[in-house]
């Protein structure tokens, strides 16, 4: 079967788009790699939010409403097999979805979380972003960890450990050091958003009373967090790892690594500076995914 563009909608789709009542964004569709594996996703929090921000651009493009229905499967973060695990944390346009409507799900080609490192890019996201309608908890949540981590002026770092090593190359601790001490003396506080307990303790070895970072689940293996079914608390996990995303984007400076978090971070706030600590060949991944999405913009190739 020849690759389907994401930037082409064939004229067939376009008709069933245009006769929909709302356009339904959700895991589990042909040619994702959950779609065969026992009614489970295993994809992470930010997999899943960068999807259904591309899905709420892709249907406003369409001019048709949206609903994030991530309770087709069992999420890592369900609480519950029914539950919808967009609605622990926000507010839908269109809460459910009416018997007489007549809905479209999203094609996986259509909203794949693919990261896009480009300014204009992010700042298209962020107007969806700014729409988003946090629960009063979650945001209540939030602000209070912002209060606490973010002191005045604040360098924000992500260090990314567990199983990120399978699908990228990880950065020594040790280039992290060497920038964030580049910089450090201009900024009053440093705040740490890390999955690795291991992180966290070389950090407060190295910067002291400067560390802030936020109480949170995190791991001291290869195994990521949201994976780890004896932890419990599967709403908590996305409500702490939403947490450590906005107060990186509440942060003054960034130091990020390529990864989901690291960029939602700039899909929240789109103008902040910062560093991506990157190896080699994850700079050749990243660079080629942006001279595809350039070619497309300027009409020489489509996507």
């Amino acid at each position: 079967m020849a690759r389907v563009k994401r930037s082409i909608v064939p004229t067939s789709r376009a008709k069933e788009l245009s006769n929909s009542d709302i356009y339904v964004i959700c895991c589990g569709v042909e040619g994702c790699t959950c779609e065969r594996k026992d009614n489970q996703c295993e994809r992470g929090f930010f997999s899943l939010f960068i999807q259904s921000i591309y899905g709420i651009d892709f249907a406003a493009r369409h001019n048709i409403p949206y609903h994030v229905g991530f309770s087709n499967l069992t999420y890592c973060y369900s609480e519950n097999e029914s539950d919808n695990i967009w609605n622990y944390y926000f507010e839908q346009p269109v809460p459910f979805i009416p018997t007489h409507y007549t809905s479209t799900i999203n094609l996986f080609h259509e909203n794949y979380p693919l990261l896009i490192w480009d300014r204009s890019h992010l700042r298209e996201m962020n107007q969806h972003v700014r729409q988003l309608k946090f629960h009063d908890s979650v945001l209540a949540r939030i602000s209070h960890a912002k209060a606490s981590v973010i002191q005045g002026k604040t360098l924000g770092v992500h260090v990314r450990r567990t199983d990120h090593s399978v699908e990228i190359p990880p950065v020594p601790l040790t280039r992290y050091f060497r920038v964030i001490d580049k910089h450090i003396s201009r900024y009053d506080t440093l705040f740490l958003a890390t999955d690795d307990a291991n992180v966290v303790q070389a950090f407060r070895s190295r910067y002291g009373d400067k560390l802030r970072v936020n109480n949170v689940t995190r791991s001291d293996g290869a195994l990521s967090l949201h994976r780890d079914r004896r932890i419990q608390t599967r709403r908590e996990l996305g409500t702490e790892v939403l947490t450590d995303c906005l107060c990186l984007a509440a942060c003054d400076k960034l130091i990020l690594t390529f990864s989901n978090v690291s960029y939602a971070a700039l899909m929240f706030n789109p103008d902040v500076p910062y560093v991506l600590l990157e190896q080699p060949r994850t700079t050749w991944r990243r660079y080629k995914t942006l001279i595809v999405y350039f070619l497309n913009k300027w009409g020489i190739r489509k996507w």
